[in-house]
């Protein structure tokens, strides 16, 4: 397992590409949840895709955020 530094957007230092780079971690680690079975992602009427958890957890996944919604 490889550990990355999260990006503070408060220094000097942080970049625009950090964020992106933080996104795409986030989204693999998501799918590697999905492709084995621990977690789903469906786009219900309301538009916004949702991440549900085989424990229950439900989290809505927004360009630059993810909410826990239950």
């Amino acid at each position: 397992m490889t550990f990355i530094l999260a990006v503070n957007p408060g220094e000097e230092a942080a970049r625009s590409g950090d964020a992106d780079m933080s996104k795409a971690i986030v989204m693999a680690a998501i799918a590697i949840l999905v492709e084995d079975g621990h977690a789903s992602v469906a786009r219900p009427e309301s538009g916004r895709p949702e991440l549900r958890f085989a424990t229950g957890e439900i989290f809505h996944l927004g360009e630059e955020s993810v909410t826990k919604i239950a």
